[in-house]
């Protein structure tokens, strides 16, 4: 069984470009889509967003609304005894205002209103990746889990089977008790072993459907084969596109975009608008009747001045951050493409070590069938590759993942459903 196992582990080597939809370890990518739009995790994100772009959006309504003023009295006066109306008079008025903006300002915070929508969608660009990553994470985790409890699990049956063998033996007086006390107690270390492998599949699962709910948790098939996949090797051209790309440097140029247009419209408004008013005022029980209109421009000082100068530095800090996030992406990207060529050597020199110690396993076991190899021995090598067999099954969907976040940060094939802002 481990031998034909094993036999699938070196297998015709795939292109580096694979498709997301060739991985047969992952369900089509609309399942994908759906799980990440459904779990709450993206809920919070989306919201979270979408409230930021509708705060946004005040900067384009930024006018101020029209005031208005009432005003009612009456007035007191020493009048003549022979005129005793005069000695008390009615007065009201009635006035609007409002804050005009200069010719410009408007234009800017239209423009700073327009690049702060754009950078919301950046921002969800960037956490729907992060959202992938994420599941593909936990999935990877759960896809370990359940093929080395499969490994364990076929480990124990084989161990049972010889301890079966080693009991028929006995019986004959052809195989010491010794021998079966130590294939007893390998069988108990297997059976803690397999124990252990199932709770790891039971935590696996239950952060899985706890993160993302609607996502299958569809076992392997049972004759599900590890295929080894050769390292990606991009041109320097496709790498610069990528890296242009990414979302992480999308989000940090739409970032220094918005700041720009922030100090743009910041020092617009540096500049005092003024406010008119109109005011119509009754005086002297009507016999005055007054129509007036104001006009009155505060006094620039020095917490203008003080704002346009913050705005020039965020500025400044957005750009520089963008060519550091450039710079970051570069050098994650090289990173990745490095630990997927060296895994992919290491985890061809581990399934070659493990096929050999595995055909010892089989030689040793024929010995012992024979008479011509111990049962210590032979148990020691068998330890020795089911522990190298399960650290493989682990060190292939650690290449997997880094596989997966490879395809993410270049071509991104899982990408979310538009539109999904709010207009």
């Amino acid at each position: 069984m481990m031998k034909r196992l094993f036999s699938l582990l070196i297998c015709s080597s795939l292109s580096w470009a694979f498709s997301a939809h060739a991985d047969t370890w992952l369900p089509p990518e609309p399942v994908l889509v759906h799980a990440i739009e459904s779990s709450p995790g993206w809920q919070a994100q989306l919201a979270q967003v979408q409230a930021m772009q509708a705060r946004a959006d005040q900067i384009r309504h930024i006018d101020k609304e029209w005031s208005t003023q009432a005003s009612y009295g009456q007035r007191r006066n020493r009048a003549p005894w022979s005129a005793p109306a005069e000695a008390r008079t009615r007065e009201w008025s009635l006035g609007i205002q409002k804050e005009t903006r200069w010719l410009g300002q408007g234009q800017a915070a239209e423009h700073a209103s327009d690049l702060a929508g754009q950078l919301g969608e950046k921002q969800l660009e960037q956490a729907w990746m992060g959202q992938v990553k994420e599941l593909l994470s936990l999935h990877q985790n759960w896809l370990s889990a359940v093929m080395i409890e499969r490994s364990w699990s076929r480990q124990m049956g084989i161990t049972q089977q010889q301890l079966d063998g080693l009991g028929k033996r006995q019986t004959l007086g052809d195989a010491p008790r010794v021998d079966v006390m130590l294939m007893e107690a390998t069988l108990a270390q297997t059976q803690a072993k397999l124990a252990e492998a199932r709770q790891q599949v039971r935590q696996a699962s239950s952060l899985l459907r706890a993160r993302f709910p609607n996502w299958p948790q569809t076992p392997p098939a049972a004759d599900a084969s590890l295929m080894e996949t050769s390292p990606p090797t991009p041109s320097q051209a496709s790498l610069d596109t990528w890296i242009e790309q990414h979302p992480d440097v999308q989000l940090a140029h739409a970032q220094a975009l918005f700041q720009e247009a922030n100090t743009q419209q910041v020092q617009a408004e540096s500049r005092p608008a003024p406010t008119v008013g109109l005011n119509w005022a009754h005086d002297n029980s009507g016999r005055e009747r007054t129509w007036t209109v104001s006009v009155s421009v505060p006094l620039g000082g020095a917490y203008r001045q003080a704002a346009s100068r913050a705005a020039a530095q965020d500025e400044a800090s957005a750009q520089a951050r963008y060519q550091q996030v450039v710079q970051d992406v570069r050098q994650a990207l090289e990173t990745e493409r490095t630990a997927l060529s060296s895994g992919y050597e290491q985890w061809n020199q581990e399934s070659l070590a493990h096929a050999r110690l595995q055909a010892v396993v089989q030689s040793q076991s024929k010995g012992v069938a024979l008479g011509e190899t111990s049962v210590p021995d032979l148990l020691v090598t068998q330890r020795q590759a089911a522990q190298q067999e399960a650290d493989l099954v682990q060190r292939f969907f650690q290449l997997k993942s880094q596989q997966w976040n490879w395809l993410a940060d270049t071509q991104n094939p899982w990408k979310r459903v538009q539109p999904s802002t709010a207009n």
